[in-house]
């Protein structure tokens, strides 16, 4: 709401439901964006995160000049040293896969989230207000385009390099593809299954993890190594 006041020129998006699924975001009209030049999201936590993937998209090109120098802007700006990570998910994936720009998630200043002690620091909060500031100085009206690429889902063959002994396991993986992005009630929990990996949330804390491909993988051999000692015996 700051930035809407003090920027003459900037859109700003308060979409509904992001906790339960991005369904505000993901049903955005595309035209909102047509001459958005880039996107900048508040949603993560403390006070020096940049979100580099979300929910498996990745928000701007690995290394290239808009991180390069909107990273410098954002760490000066917030007083302390950046740290690029995957986020589960959050509005700005939606609005990633419906835009050619770069888009970027920031710290803002909240802390113990989604818990009955979370609470947030003004400081903080003033720091990254500046931050959305300095990044308009910075970028001014010059487009960051970064076009996004749908995943491609025969990668995930050589990703998991599976022996031709291991057919079964292949058909079992290749059945599950076909649930990617979709949400699963498995007892207690609730399971996104998205590009990235997957999100397990539990439905009686609202506790939430995030399993990126690295996590998946090491889950799968753990559980794939138990069913072949379980079948040997």
């Amino acid at each position: 709401m700051e930035l809407l006041r003090v920027l003459s020129n900037v859109k700003v998006g308060f979409f509904v439901s992001e906790e339960t699924g991005c369904h505000g975001s993901s049903k955005c009209d595309v035209k909102f964006l047509n001459n958005v030049g880039y996107i900048v999201q508040y949603d993560a936590p403390g006070n020096h995160l940049i979100t580099e993937v979300c929910s498996g998209i990745r928000l701007f090109e690995e290394n290239g000049e808009f991180i390069n120098r909107a990273q410098v802007v954002i760490g000066k700006t917030m007083e302390t040293d950046m740290e690029l990570q995957s986020h589960p998910y959050t509005d700005v994936s939606q609005l990633k896969k419906k835009s050619d720009v770069s888009c970027i998630n920031i710290s803002c200043g909240y802390y113990q989230m989604h818990s009955a002690n979370e609470f947030v620091v003004l400081d903080d909060v003033e720091k990254a207000i500046r931050t959305g500031i300095n990044l308009v100085n910075e970028f001014g009206y010059e487009k960051q385009v970064y076009e996004y690429e749908p995943p491609n889902w025969g990668s995930y063959g050589g990703l998991f390099n599976l022996d031709d002994a291991d057919d079964d396991w292949d058909e079992t993986l290749s059945d599950g593809l076909h649930d990617l992005g979709e949400t699963h009630t498995l007892e207690d929990n609730v399971v996104t299954f998205d590009w990235g990996g997957m999100t397990i949330q539990s439905k009686h804390t609202d506790d939430t993890i995030y399993m990126d491909e690295e996590d998946v993988l090491e889950l799968y051999e753990l559980i794939r190594n138990n069913f072949l000692l379980k079948g040997v015996e």
